[in-house]
């Protein structure tokens, strides 16, 4: 099976954890490290919910009981591993290309939560080097405004001002 998986074409992987030559969640990984973009259901005789979790969280899109398959259930557990396994290499795609862009642009994103005050960058540098970097004729109204959008006291925030880039250039910033 892992021969014929490394040719590739293979949409999804059925994968009993019950044969006599792979035995537990080794086979899973060595099918992932083979083909990492291809999706597996784990099948199984074992009930047990704690393994279903471990498998899951090992990396398999879905977990099925061998006493409780049908073809209904075996055809939809095989679309939605597909599916959702599309839907998280998209989404990894599109993470990196929006971290490459960010990372290129020289811009800086960060999530705060005015509830417990936590701050932390998503890509760029955090806040606190932003500000250090802010122009120092318009550093205090930047900051003035930027907090009050932080604290509630103000529903939104934009500015133009002049930020110094890595290489100690002045850029201006909308």
């Amino acid at each position: 099976g892992l021969a014929r998986l490394a040719e590739g074409g293979i949409d999804v992987v059925l994968l009993d954890l019950g044969l006599p030559d792979s035995q537990g969640l080794a086979a899973l990984k060595l099918i992932q490290a083979l083909a990492p973009a291809v999706p597996v259901v784990v099948l199984s005789g074992a009930g047990d919910e704690q393994f279903a979790v471990d498998a899951v969280q090992a990396g398999a899109q879905d977990y099925l009981v061998k006493d409780y398959v049908n073809s209904h259930l075996l055809t939809r557990s095989l679309r939605y591993a597909i599916e959702r396994k599309r839907a998280d290499e998209a989404l990894r795609e599109s993470e990196e290309r929006l971290h490459l862009a960010m990372t290129a642009a020289i811009v800086a994103i960060w999530e705060s939560n005015p509830v417990t005050g936590l701050h932390h960058a998503v890509v760029g540098s955090p806040a606190e080097s932003w500000a250090l970097r802010l122009h120092p004729e318009e550093k205090q109204w930047v900051l003035k405004g930027f907090l009050e959008a932080i604290e509630g006291q103000a529903t939104a925030w934009s500015a133009e001002y002049r930020f110094q880039c890595s290489d100690g250039a002045w850029s201006h910033i909308q």
